[in-house]
């Protein structure tokens, strides 16, 4: 699942830096900024969605960190 949002999440972005990289002047275009405010949302969302998530299943021990936190290797 978390694989499955992350990949959404990533693609949707790529998506948006694409649109970015457009001619100046093809950024003049009102559906083109329509289109990039629309992606805008949906990153955002996705965002919200992937951290939320995250921390439920974090806090519900569904999921587990296998790091070291604590500054030491």
């Amino acid at each position: 699942m978390f694989e499955d949002n992350q990949k959404d999440l990533e693609m949707a972005v790529e998506n948006l830096s694409e649109m970015f990289e457009k001619p100046v002047a093809e950024l003049a275009d009102v559906n083109l900024r329509v289109d990039i405010m629309d992606k805008t949302s949906y990153c955002n969302k996705r965002r919200v969605i992937l951290l939320a998530d995250t921390a439920d299943n974090l806090a519900n021990g569904v999921w587990s960190f296998n790091g070291d936190f604590n500054g030491t290797d």
